[in-house]
């Protein structure tokens, strides 16, 4: 039925799908802080040291099994490098790469500079396989009493 005046509802409850949501951040936020600083939202410094730790401690243990000394790749890791490696994973998603082979991602003529700027693709493998977020020697202890044992710590 089609009336002139509009009906007008003083009561009752407003239907959900014409509820309008705000989108985006809930809090303030500061446009001129550093990508470095957002990083740091993401990953602590304390998480960083705890995954240097484990990681260096696997570098060590590749190291004493190899017989030759002048592998440079097998040096430890420090606070700035695991950024680096993180960074670098974030930038293969964030530029849909993280399909590629990293032998694509490192090479000269098909990737973008970005990548060899920060490690070598020796080096970027190598992390990667040696990357670790928990002890492997309590493990199992702290398996038995915890399913997440794994990942807690960090």
């Amino acid at each position: 039925m089609w009336s002139v005046n509009p009906v007008v509802r003083d009561s009752g409850r407003r239907s959900v799908r014409n509820t309008v949501r705000a989108t985006g951040p809930t809090l303030p936020v500061n446009f001129t802080a550093s990508p470095e600083n957002y990083f740091k939202l993401l990953v602590s410094e304390e998480i960083l040291e705890t995954i240097v730790q484990h990681t260096n401690t696997v570098l060590t243990l590749l190291r004493e099994n190899v017989k030759s000394k002048r592998n440079l790749t097998l040096q430890n890791t420090d606070v700035l490098e695991m950024q680096g490696l993180i960074a670098v994973l974030l930038l293969q998603g964030v530029r849909h790469e993280n399909n590629l082979a990293s032998a694509e991602i490192f090479d000269t003529e098909l990737s973008a500079p970005p990548y060899r700027a920060v490690m070598s693709e020796k080096r970027f493998c190598l992390l990667l396989r040696c990357l670790r977020f928990h002890d492997r020697q309590t493990r199992a202890k702290r398996e038995a009493e915890d399913k997440f044992a794994k990942v807690r710590e960090t």
